[in-house]
């Protein structure tokens, strides 16, 4: 038995959809109070395979792949960092990306505006907590519109026709 897989970039894409699943299950958690953190690792290890996986389409000229390498630079400076700084860092992650998508001709522009909205909304939220307001709830809820912004866009890409590809 010779198996024959082909792994295209709608396998990073729909790698991008469970990686947002995975977010939004977490804060769904989270509003619930309980602590699933190990489901924001693998949203953050599924985020940093596909956009490495991306990197190394042989579709993509060298501007490209420096374009994805430099999404997943901002990945792990997230991590790296945690705190404020960390945040700012994770929060750019997604648009990074799909900006990169909508420079090859994807139609992610709502996507695209929708998810920036998010990640401002709920980093600034986030950060006013840290700064000791009352706005852990809101921080919350928008943790859980952040997700689905995310999953949405991942879907509109995975939904893409593979002649709008390439």
């Amino acid at each position: 038995m010779n198996p024959n897989l082909k792994f295209t970039r709608r396998t990073w894409y729909f790698l991008l959809l469970i990686s947002a699943a995975c977010s939004l299950l977490n804060a769904l958690a989270v509003l619930a109070g309980h602590n699933l953190t190990f489901l924001e690792q693998l949203a953050f290890g599924g985020t940093g395979l596909a956009v490495l996986f991306l990197a190394a389409e042989k579709s993509n000229p060298p501007a490209g792949r420096k374009a994805y390498f430099g999404v997943f630079v901002l990945l792990l400076l997230s991590y790296m960092f945690g705190g404020a700084v960390g945040l700012v860092f994770s929060a750019l992650v997604w648009p990074m990306l799909l900006l990169i998508e909508r420079r090859r001709g994807l139609p992610v522009d709502h996507s695209l505006r929708l998810v920036l909205f998010a990640e401002a909304m709920h980093t600034a939220l986030v950060i006013m907590t840290l700064a000791g307001l009352p706005t852990a709830l809101f921080a919350n809820l928008f943790w859980v519109l952040t997700a689905a912004a995310r999953g949405s866009a991942a879907l509109v890409l995975y939904r893409v026709r593979p002649e709008m590809e390439e």
